[in-house]
């Protein structure tokens, strides 16, 4: 038997304990244990009745089928920031409250502009995406005087995934008693907009007549020789600018350098809120250590108990799926010479009787991957699986996050080439542009019945499930 060292991180201690596999050392490259299937379970390290549903209910049948492995695979790290105090529910990036944003209670402006000697090159830009963290007041739309002296009107929309929430009128005339030596037009809504915490979307700039391409002109901000307009971000901690628009509908990533054609003027709501929730900083990271030690301490046992997890060195929040999945892929592939490997989520159902009917019917071990796909899916630039870095409109054919089965083959060739694959916004759709980037003969097989659909009598998969629904479906599945 094989003994082996995991580590679990965080907190007080560092707890060492052995996990205990049959066969040959999995460690040793050259005698990988062999198996037919193993299958890697992403879990998150405080899913304790996730991970014991599965061993109770479907896990449990592993054993149909023969030489096959599963394992939990948890990361050897948690985000040590209350979920209060990060950016978004999804990661790790600490939130501070800047303390002038507790006590001015004047007006802000996304930024101010202004024409200064620069050596760097305007950029164009007519729209911004940004994440409000506590809620604003959104006063009034700003455009460049520039920019309307150039095109005499235009519109400016304030949009979120689902529909325009604002719509703002704005020509030379309403701004032509404006003072010559501000370079922004403002136009108050009619009434404030208020944004909630967590609010996404854009704020962007339309042209009537115009084609974007054209809005800007050569030269436009060219003004005199070496002068540029460039644009002075004000310093907050309640707005999170996340991208930009160009003129070419392509978008990057927000700067401190960038510019653009509008702005905006907002008032910090719910300013005694803030302060509270300052306040209680302190009590709240008291109790997230707490937490988190709580954790470190049940997991060690988890793992002397049911000898079935492999811990990663990866810190476990959502936005490191991709990575998480990297790791899983290289472990495994270093652990175990096998014919199948398969990643499914803790949320998630297995039906063994019907996985075992489908390998049986796969004879070769070419690149392939076994799901339901989804195809020509547009990229998202809002909520959890917002993308501002694939760069293209739509992703490329991708599998269900829910779970997919590949050959073994397929499974070494994105484990050797893990360090050179970009991590995107998911780990389904990154695992569909590293197959179209990575594997010119990959196989993606959609397989009719691998999620419940209403033609389905059995599926293989049931995706999405609470421990006590898991603890049910078996009832009627095993």
């Amino acid at each position: 038997m094989d003994g082996r060292r995991l580590f679990v991180g965080g907190g007080a201690f560092v707890a060492t304990f052995a996990i205990i596999y049959l066969g040959a050392a999995p460690n040793d490259i050259g005698n990988a244990s062999r198996r037919h299937l193993v299958i890697g379970v992403i879990s998150a390290r405080d899913h304790f009745l996730q991970r014991d549903a599965i061993r109770r209910t479907w896990g449990s049948h592993i054993t149909e089928l023969p030489n096959s492995e599963l394992l939990f695979m948890v990361g050897d790290d948690d985000c040590p920031y209350h979920p209060d105090d990060r950016m978004s529910p999804y990661d790790c990036d600490e939130w501070r409250v800047l303390s002038k944003d507790m006590e001015n209670s004047g007006l802000r402006r996304f930024f101010t502009s202004e024409l200064f000697e620069s050596r760097t090159p305007f950029e164009c830009n007519i729209g911004i995406g940004f994440k409000v963290f506590h809620p604003v007041l959104l006063m009034s739309v700003s455009v460049s005087m520039e920019f309307l002296s150039r095109v005499g009107n235009c519109t400016v929309i304030l949009m979120d995934a689902e529909e325009v929430l604002e719509e703002v009128r704005v020509t030379q005339k309403s701004c032509s008693d404006r003072s010559k030596k501000s370079s922004l037009c403002d136009i108050k809504l009619a009434n404030p907009l208020y944004l909630p915490r967590q609010f996404e979307g854009e704020l962007r700039i339309l042209s009537n007549g115009i084609s974007e391409s054209d809005m800007c002109g050569q030269n436009f901000f060219s003004l005199q020789p070496k002068e540029n307009w460039v644009c002075d971000w004000e310093d907050t901690s309640v707005i999170n600018f996340k991208y930009l628009r160009s003129v070419r509908e392509s978008l990057i990533k927000w700067h401190a350098k960038s510019c653009l054609l509008l702005s905006a003027v907002y008032s910090i709501a719910d300013r005694d809120v803030l302060k509270k929730h300052t306040e209680n900083r302190l009590q709240r990271t008291s109790e997230w250590n707490d937490h988190l030690d709580f954790v470190m301490r049940k997991l060690a046992i988890e793992q002397v108990v049911n000898r079935d997890i492999l811990v990663l060195p990866h810190r476990d929040v959502y936005s490191t799926l991709p990575e998480k999945v990297k790791l899983v892929l290289r472990r495994l592939t270093h652990d175990f010479d096998f014919k199948f490997m398969m990643k499914v989520d803790d949320d998630t159902f297995v039906n063994i009787s019907n996985l075992k009917i489908l390998m049986d019917t796969e004879n070769d071990n070419s690149p392939k991957m076994w799901s339901h796909f989804h195809h020509h899916r547009s990229v998202p630039l809002y909520g959890k699986w917002a993308d501002a870095k694939y760069s293209s409109l739509s992703y490329p054919s991708f599998p269900s996050g829910a779970g997919y089965l590949m050959t073994g083959s397929l499974a070494q060739i994105l484990a050797q080439a893990g360090s050179y694959m970009t991590s995107y916004a998911g780990e389904d759709v990154s695992m569909g542009i590293w197959i179209s980037s990575t594997v010119n003969n990959a196989a993606l097989i959609d397989v009719p019945c691998w999620l419940p659909r209403p033609e389905c009598q059995e599926t293989i998969l049931v995706s999405q499930l609470s421990p006590i629904d898991m603890l049910e479906i078996c009832k009627d599945n095993l």
